[in-house]
């Protein structure tokens, strides 16, 4: 019986824990250099859902654009380019946005430490950026539907943590099954 109860205890806990490192994604670090960028690249489809989100851990701010295929060569080039206003963020030294994808062209989301944007940086910067893409079919008309990549286990933990804890919980009592043995034993 103790071992049952070990046994359980143990899962309790890695469900637990399971439960709350389920669905967390490190960023990935990065060092912006000044006068230089590092980006990003998806391939979305027209509608894909684009969310980033981006924290400057030392140095100045930077300039995040998004921007299309064409205007990431025109930047890359040093020549006048165009980027999606409402999802990039400029001068900040950290950020979110979510955006629909305007385009089914190739996407950049660019870390700018250049003077191309409101920033003038001085040094480099060390950036952490997170990124994900929810294609469009994932998503419902009219509504965002957030659900994790792995929803179900949202759903399982709860129920099988309910269900140890139960048994964990039963076998408790004044001594339960143990006691029960003995009885027997000694008849």
């Amino acid at each position: 019986m103790k071992f049952k109860r070990i046994a359980v205890s143990l899962t309790i806990i890695l469900l637990l824990f399971l439960s709350f490192s389920a669905d967390i994604s490190s960023g990935k670090v990065t060092t912006v250099e000044k006068g230089g960028y590092s980006f990003a690249r998806y391939d979305p489809g027209k509608g894909d859902e684009i969310r980033y989100e981006f924290e400057v851990l030392s140095g100045p701010k930077i300039d995040v654009f998004v921007m299309n295929q064409t205007n990431f060569n025109k930047y890359e080039n040093l020549s006048e380019f165009e980027y999606y206003e409402d999802s990039s963020i400029l001068g900040s030294g950290e950020g979110a946005k979510t955006f629909k994808s305007p385009t089914n062209d190739t996407l950049y989301i660019v870390m700018d430490g250049t003077v191309s944007g409101k920033v003038n940086p001085d040094s480099s910067s060390t950036v952490e950026m997170k990124s994900v893409r929810t294609p469009k079919s994932a998503l419902q008309e009219g509504d965002r539907m957030n659900l994790p990549k792995n929803w179900w286990l949202y759903i399982l933990i709860p129920v099988v943590v309910i269900i140890l804890l139960f048994l964990w919980l039963s076998g408790q009592g004044d001594g339960g099954e143990e006691e029960e043995e003995e009885s027997l034993r000694k008849r």
